[in-house]
């Protein structure tokens, strides 16, 4: 509610704002038309240029607002794009994966969240850290983590890594490329949040690797399931 509150104060300081200046500039203007033509002298009457005068402020208006609808700001939803680095398996203990999330709108982005996603069978989560500002264009690691959900293994004493995560499926694919969706949200300077869809990564257990390409295909894969549903 606070969020949509302060997005509504900030469009309606904005019209308030356009509203003064386009009335200023219509007065001042009709003002001096008017005491040209004689109409405070009583020569002709000053109704018509008051008519003009409101119409003048209506089309200012008009304009202005057709005009920022037209520039990019904080209506159009910020689009962010999900790749991996890693050159060891991740079964490996030296496993050096790091998922990193790279901003491709046009301006900074607040408290950036990739949301917690759950394994296949549901022994583990990966949590991802909140990134509390993401300029346009930049990319950057984002800190993760993997909790067990499981009792023994919560309580086991050894750390979950994405290997576990990523070989706790059915195995009822048919093969060894699982991939799962992770959505994302983020703030506006206005603080309204917004949602930005989803993105993928695919663990591919034969390499042990993660990867991000084919996302295309897979995306494509999920649009042609929907149809038949």
């Amino acid at each position: 509610m606070r969020s949509l509150f302060g997005a509504t104060l900030s469009r309606m300081k904005y019209l308030i704002a356009v509203l003064a200046g386009g009335a200023t500039i219509t007065a001042a203007i009709t003002t001096a038309v008017a005491q040209a033509h004689g109409a405070f002298s009583g020569q002709t009457s000053l109704r018509p240029y008051l008519v003009y005068g409101v119409a003048a402020v209506l089309l200012v208006i008009a304009g202005v607002i057709a005009i920022r609808r037209e520039i990019p700001s904080s209506e159009g939803v910020l689009k962010f794009v999900l790749d991996v680095v890693g050159n060891q398996p991740l079964s490996s203990q030296l496993s050096d994966w790091r998922f990193l999330i790279q901003n491709c709108g046009l301006r900074t982005a607040r408290y950036v969240r990739l949301g917690t996603i759950r394994s296949e069978i549901g022994a583990y989560e990966l949590s991802f850290k909140e990134i509390p500002a993401l300029l346009a264009g930049e990319k950057v690691a984002v800190s993760y983590e993997v909790f067990p959900r499981r009792d023994d293994d919560r309580y086991g004493g050894k750390k979950a890594t994405l290997w576990d995560f990523g070989k706790d499926h059915a195995g009822e694919r048919g093969h060894t490329f699982i991939w799962y969706d992770i959505p994302v949200q983020y703030q506006e300077a206005d603080d309204s949040i917004r949602h930005a869809g989803i993105v993928s990564v695919c663990f591919d257990l034969d390499k042990q690797i993660l990867k991000t390409e084919g996302v295309e295909f897979w995306n494509e894969k999920k649009r042609m399931e929907r149809r038949w549903l």
